[in-house]
């Protein structure tokens, strides 16, 4: 999970542990070690949701040396947007915005969030895994500006076609009808993730931002017919999968923080993971080797309810708010929650 590791930088733990990962056990960008795949889960176009992406990618790209950032876009409009980063004036960027006017990306959040990415992160590299979305607009264009340079032979063109074609096939073969291929789109998301991913250095962790609704590891797509992207993505990589959905969260501006909290005696960090609906998600650093032999409580919690991915070997603390405005804490362990049929995470008491 995300924080798992998270002691190696204990130093930074009160502002930006959000993003502190799982680097205790990953690489640095193009390293021959294992890379890990950070996803973070949003509702499109809240400012205070790209504000915190930011805030994220900017320390992984200063801190950790990232450089690739995996984005809820075409493959052709994330080369749009690499091709934006090296211009002078935002002439791309202006053309590329139009033509999403009327979808849920489309907003001054938007832009603020890849104007923040071009001015603080100049090295970025957008990698758009999205079916073609505007295909007949910037698919278009972006074939229309690689045949100007003589470049139909190319890798670049190649890809941008079968994205124009992902986005015939999502769209029914006509987007003006409204019709919506949920199933084939999801495939293709992960599908192109792999093919995108795999391409990279040996070893190159990323990040990427979705809509939650792509991001949960035990979740399936809108249809409920496949498993979403994050679901089909945890088969390939598995524990090198990160997930937290940051739309969970009622404040996200709380997420990431942390307060010192004492299981048996010893303090341990707790960070926050968010709230919603009266509760409220902690998990506690270095904290399993301590616990896993406390005794077994009657109750234990469905993984997929969590806000972020659960892995062996992580301890968790719900506060759950009653009627009566007292707030009641349950703890919970991940004692390899795979092996059942229904992941779960297990709960145990802790001595007063």
């Amino acid at each position: 999970m995300l924080y798992a590791k998270a002691k190696k930088f204990a130093s930074l733990l009160c502002v930006l542990l959000l993003t502190l990962a799982c680097f205790g056990c990953s690489a640095p960008a193009g390293s021959a070690e294992k890379g890990q795949i950070y996803l973070y889960g949003e509702t499109h176009s809240v400012p205070e949701i790209n504000q915190k992406e930011f805030e994220i990618w900017n320390y992984y790209y200063h801190e950790e040396g990232m450089r690739h950032l995996f984005i809820e876009y075409p493959y052709f409009t994330a080369e749009y947007l690499n091709q934006w980063m090296q211009a002078e004036d935002d002439a791309i960027l202006d053309q590329v915005f139009q033509n999403t006017e009327g979808t849920a990306g489309h907003s001054q959040a938007t832009l603020d969030f890849l104007n923040s990415i071009k001015e603080n992160c100049p090295e970025t590299v957008f990698h758009g895994t999205d079916v073609g979305h505007q295909y007949w607009s910037t698919g278009q264009q972006y074939l229309a500006g690689l045949e100007a340079a003589g470049q139909q032979d190319s890798e670049q063109y190649r890809l941008a076609q079968e994205n124009i074609e992902q986005g015939e096939t999502f769209y029914c073969g006509d987007y003006t009808k409204g019709e919506a291929d949920d199933v084939y789109r999801e495939n293709a998301m992960a599908e192109n993730f792999r093919r995108a991913y795999d391409a990279l250095p040996e070893g190159t962790s990323i990040m990427g931002i979705y809509g939650a609704a792509h991001v949960g590891v035990y979740d399936m797509d809108y249809s409920g017919a496949v498993p979403c992207m994050a679901n089909q993505l945890r088969e390939t990589y598995g524990d090198g999968l990160h997930t937290l959905d940051l739309s969970f969260a009622d404040d996200v501006s709380a997420v990431g923080t942390t307060e010192t909290v004492t299981l048996n005696g010893k303090e341990y960090t707790a960070v926050n993971l968010g709230a919603s609906q009266g509760m409220q998600f902690w998990q506690v650093l270095d904290a399993y080797e301590d616990v896993k032999d406390l005794p077994r409580a009657l109750h234990n919690f469905r993984c997929d309810a969590y806000p972020c991915s659960v892995e062996n070997g992580e301890v968790f603390l719900i506060d759950t708010t009653l009627q009566d405005g007292t707030v009641e804490r349950r703890c919970y362990r991940a004692d390899d929650p795979g092996q059942a049929r229904t992941p779960m995470t297990t709960g145990f008491t802790t001595e007063e």
